[in-house]
């Protein structure tokens, strides 16, 4: 009894004495963390609620659009372009946000006004003293919905000759997003670094189509100092704990914590909310299914020491280098998750999943703060001497951090991964992207990443993020297509 009562401490700090854990009480203990609290109304959130509420919905134009897919020359341009600049507004709420060191938004229906509750501008954990369900993050849509806005508003400002005004907007979008990336929950984490990457090509494609018109000094800062803050360190992105502390609430829920075992009404009413939802359908199955799981279900004592190996595995992981042998061997050994039976801890599948993707999400945002910084410097390189580097190294100390410059998908070799790839081209070379075949012309410096599989492949080819194959990174592929589609 006194190991599962220690467990109960092991798995949340935030657990306490209550029989019945409400979203209320659990909105509560979310809302106690630094991501939450500040003084005042000093937060992003509170800057960018007021202008996500008043926008209008997205033309026409974007619908089931990625921001990558919206530039000046897209069908509907006009209609776009006329939102961007209708909604002004929201620029300036951006760049004062991401002056503010905490994003802010509260956990929960309550803390939610009915203004913000209209708009889907907050996160769903239940009624309040109804049963806990599977939080439901409504107000990801509009910071969505803002990621378009932010990238049309910049290329209508490019296309009006104000680059530089529109990479200062992309990059104040991505201070805000990687606030978000503060927050506790996985799915939040892995949205706001999916978002910073998917936004960092953007830049590099502006980048790159308004070269000639950026201030080579803009470009150095950019590359050594200000691009390089959003890397997601093991040091300066925390785990997601508040994964673990749902969990904690609902297994207190579900079992009787004097005997340890599973309450005979609560657990199968518990995760029937957790798995079926606002899905009359499935309640039924659902309801079976939990009700058959409870008798062979393993015991409190057990699933919370089981969580509290799963989320310490995982955070070895976290902050293991893969560029020492511990680290390797930490990473190359199967995780906690992976060897859990589900049967017997079919709980905590339900309610947490494997946190690979966070791990991923992480590993491409390192990448593309890396390629960016490195493509500005390199940029930079090319307008205040009228050429690009003949070597990557000449613009080292100059124009590039080396510290920046390393390939993070690149096989380690001799204890070290190497930089990222470039070459001085002495005459046109074809790029293969997709089923394009594009020219980058001869004196250019072309950059570009081992891609996924580690190994250098000569960029002859493209690949997306998540293929199996070189990543070329400058000139910006998306841009090379574009031009050879308007010619």
């Amino acid at each position: 009894m006194v190991a599962m009562q220690l467990g109960m401490a092991l798995l949340t700090s935030a657990l306490g004495q209550d029989v019945s854990v409400t979203p209320t009480d659990l909105a509560e203990r979310l809302n106690a963390h630094a991501s939450v609290v500040t003084s005042g109304e000093d937060t992003c959130w509170a800057l960018l609620s007021p202008q996500l509420r008043a926008m209008d919905s997205a033309p026409d134009a974007l619908a089931n659009l990625s921001p990558t897919e919206v530039w000046p020359g897209m069908e509907g341009w006009a209609d776009v372009k006329a939102w961007a600049e209708k909604h002004a507004s929201l620029g300036a709420a951006i760049e004062q946000a991401a002056q503010r060191p905490v994003f802010g938004l509260a956990y929960g229906r309550e803390a939610a006004s009915e203004d913000d509750l209209a708009a889907g501008l907050y996160v769903d954990l239940g009624s309040e003293d109804d049963r806990i369900v599977l939080p439901e993050f409504h107000y990801l849509d509009a910071i969505r919905q803002m990621t378009l806005w932010t990238t049309a508003e910049a290329w209508r400002r490019t296309d009006a000759g104000e680059a530089e005004s529109a990479l200062v907007l992309l990059l104040d979008e991505f201070m805000v997003l990687r606030r978000l990336a503060d927050r506790e929950f996985m799915r939040e984490k892995e949205t706001a670094l999916d978002l910073i990457s998917e936004g960092l090509t953007i830049y590099r494609d502006i980048m790159y189509a308004a070269i000639d018109a950026l201030p080579g000094t803009y470009l150095t800062r950019m590359s050594l100092h200000e691009i390089p803050m959003l890397r997601p360190g093991c040091r300066s992105l925390f785990m997601p704990e508040h994964d673990r502390r749902l969990l904690g609430a609902l297994l207190e829920n579900a079992f009787v914590a004097e005997f340890g075992t599973a309450d005979e009404d609560q657990f199968a009413a518990v995760f029937t909310e957790v798995q079926a939802g606002k899905n009359p359908l499935h309640r039924f199955g659902a309801r079976r299914r939990w009700e058959q799981l409870r008798d062979t279900h393993d015991s409190l004592e057990y699933s919370i020491d089981r969580v509290r190996l799963i989320f310490d595995d995982w955070w070895r992981r976290w902050q293991s280098d893969d560029m020492t042998q511990l680290g390797q061997l930490i990473l190359n050994q199967q995780s906690q998750f992976e060897l859990m039976n589900v049967a017997r801890f079919a709980s905590i599948d339900a309610v947490i999943h494997d946190m690979q993707s966070l791990f991923d999400a992480r590993d491409r945002l390192m990448m593309e703060v890396n390629a960016t910084a490195t493509a500005a410097g390199i940029a930079a390189y090319r307008i205040e001497r009228g050429r690009y580097p003949v070597e990557l190294r000449m613009a080292f100390g100059i124009t590039i951090n080396k510290d920046w410059a390393v390939d993070q998908y690149a096989v380690l070799s001799e204890g070290y991964r190497p930089f990222l790839r470039y070459r001085y081209l002495e005459e046109d070379r074809s790029l293969d992207v997709g089923t394009i075949r594009v020219t980058i012309p001869k004196g250019t410096g072309l950059l570009y990443s081992a891609g996924l599989n580690g190994l250098d492949d000569l960029a002859w080819t493209h690949v997306s993020e998540r293929g199996r194959g070189d990543l070329v990174i400058w000139p910006p592929p998306r841009e090379l297509v574009r031009e050879t589609e308007n010619h």
